[in-house]
């Protein structure tokens, strides 16, 4: 028989004949320490599962809401700080790309407004002219019999294009139905140090170049 203090081990040793008493002495700790260990029974003699015996989590060990959720107002205004001057740093570095494109897309559009002229010459049947005012950045495509208007561009400051300098050599010009022009034309664009060239040939042919 085995003294009561000792029963645990007893029947432990029962059933693992090859248990030490340091096996025994670690599942007896752990035995003793397990939140059902001395629950109270029941009648039947089993051990009860009540609420009240479950490990209870130290309230001092719990941040508050108010630390745990959300940020502080000097938290967001240290980011806010930081994006603007990274914002600052990289304004000046996509500057040139936005020029490039501004005077690209002019350009473009010119050769695109040249290519309409002749179209209109040919599909009319009468001479279209072509006048470019340099002085403020736009030029004019009109019916040379009617003087009609056909399209109107302004490339200067108050369109999207922002071109700086506008030149055109010569200043107008004549396309004829036959698809031919009074003469050869040039035109050139420039914002700050960035340029580019439109070029139409006497024989109608329409390029982009660059300067």
């Amino acid at each position: 028989m085995c003294p009561a203090s000792l029963k645990k081990s007893c029947i432990r040793r029962r059933y693992d004949p090859l248990a030490g008493p340091l096996h025994l002495a670690v599942a007896d700790f752990m035995t003793d320490i397990s939140p059902m260990a001395n629950a109270p029974t029941t009648a039947a003699g089993k051990r009860r599962s009540d609420s009240a015996f479950l490990p209870v989590r130290n309230p001092s060990l719990v941040l508050p809401a108010s630390r745990r959720d959300g940020f502080t107002l000097i938290e967001m205004l240290v980011v806010l700080v930081i994006s603007l001057v990274l914002l600052s740093m990289a304004v000046p570095a996509l500057r040139p790309g936005t020029i490039r494109g501004k005077v690209n897309n002019a350009a473009n559009v010119i050769a695109s407004d040249l290519q309409y002229a002749q179209v209109i010459a040919v599909r009319t049947r009468r001479p279209v002219a072509l006048i470019v005012a340099t002085s403020t950045r736009q030029y004019f495509i009109r019916d040379r019999e009617t003087g009609d208007t056909l399209r109107t561009r302004n490339l200067g400051d108050a369109s999207e294009y922002g071109i700086e300098t506008l030149a055109a050599s010569p200043t107008s010009n004549v396309l004829f139905p036959n698809g031919l022009a009074s003469t050869s034309m040039e035109f050139t664009l420039t914002i700050q140090d960035y340029s580019r060239k439109v070029k139409m040939t006497r024989a109608g042919q329409v390029r982009v170049l660059a300067n």
